[in-house]
């Protein structure tokens, strides 16, 4: 019994450490570990200057007046090897997040076993590694059963979604990348959802001050924040691709499929207007290639597409 005791609480621990991890990718911690390094170096360097300088002038009897200038900070080449050894620390290695997840699996009670596997569902995203987290998350039927859970849960349920959408269309895999996107772009609530901003309040309501401060300690640390223009930059290009196609085969067909319920109601809404002006926006850029591909215009398509800034927002648009 003590040691099932001590089992559980290890659990515990370990789901404490994953959600420290799990969003964190290998590029963001070799590029911190790498400045921290860098700037300590470049600190060490003043502090030894200034103490130089400060024996030199007691010396002499002259007091000197010490002037800094900025410069960007360098790593000397004898710090080479400390600097690949805390690099190699400061990984995040699969198999850590694979052992954390497995003892949660083990002892944890459900809801920490449901939340080391969508924590292992993101990490697997980040990575690139859209087919594994996909069968994770059909293993798991956490679909079934996530509206049963509380609130952060679901939260997290809704940031896992987007990062394999995201994982999906970086992959090149458009239908897939729609299915994960769709449902959370289904009502305008796309900032409650993922925890990164409160809602709007209608004119005719008021806010209440508990739920209020209750929903703001919901709400994701800023370095955890997945950015919204990307995402819906991805999902309204993914039913463009999906929709167009659809529309154009099904035109005359009665019993018209609706693939994006989302990107029709954006159409509908541009067409209704009495005058278009350039692109802006996201939605006008994707509605403009909407039309050009409608017209049989790939090339005009192919560059508003293109021009949109949330490609760089990407790790790799140029693979993409």
């Amino acid at each position: 019994e003590q040691r099932g005791q001590n089992l559980q609480r290890a659990s515990r621990v370990a789901a404490r450490r994953l959600e420290h991890l799990y969003y964190k990718t290998n590029r963001d911690m070799l590029a911190l570990a790498r400045y921290a390094l860098i700037t300590q170096a470049k600190e060490a360097k003043d502090a030894k200057d200034a103490a130089a300088a400060a024996s030199s002038s007691s010396s002499t009897g002259v007091v000197a007046t010490i002037t800094t200038t900025p410069s960007t900070p360098t790593l000397s080449a004898s710090s080479g090897a400390e600097l690949a050894n805390s690099l190699s620390n400061v990984v995040v290695d699969q198999k850590l997040i694979y052992r954390l997840a497995t003892m949660i699996y083990a002892h944890g009670d459900d809801r920490l076993k449901a939340r080391a596997m969508m924590c292992h569902i993101y990490y697997l995203a980040i990575h690139e590694k859209f087919y594994e987290a996909r069968d994770l998350m059909l293993m798991s039927r956490l679909q079934e059963s996530i509206q049963f859970t509380d609130i952060p849960t679901q939260i997290l349920y809704n940031r896992t979604m987007a990062q394999l959408g995201l994982c999906a269309f970086r992959s090149g895999l458009i239908p897939e990348a729609h299915s994960c996107l769709s449902e959370l772009f289904a009502q305008n609530k796309i900032k409650e959802l993922l925890a990164q901003g409160l809602g709007a309040v209608r004119y005719n309501q008021e806010r209440n001050p508990e739920q209020e401060k209750i929903e703001k300690k919901r709400q994701a640390p800023y370095h955890m924040h997945i950015n919204l223009e990307l995402l819906e930059c991805v999902h309204l290009i993914s039913a463009m691709l999906l929709e167009v196609p659809n529309m154009a085969a099904n035109a005359f067909d009665p019993k018209k499929r609706v693939i994006s319920k989302k990107f029709r109601s954006i159409m509908d809404y541009f067409d209704r207007l009495p005058f278009i002006g350039p692109p802006e926006s996201t939605r006008d850029h994707v509605h403009a290639a909407a039309k050009a591909l409608f017209a049989g215009d790939w090339k005009t398509a192919e560059r508003l597409l293109v021009g949109l800034k949330a490609w760089n927002l990407l790790p790799n648009p140029d693979a993409v």
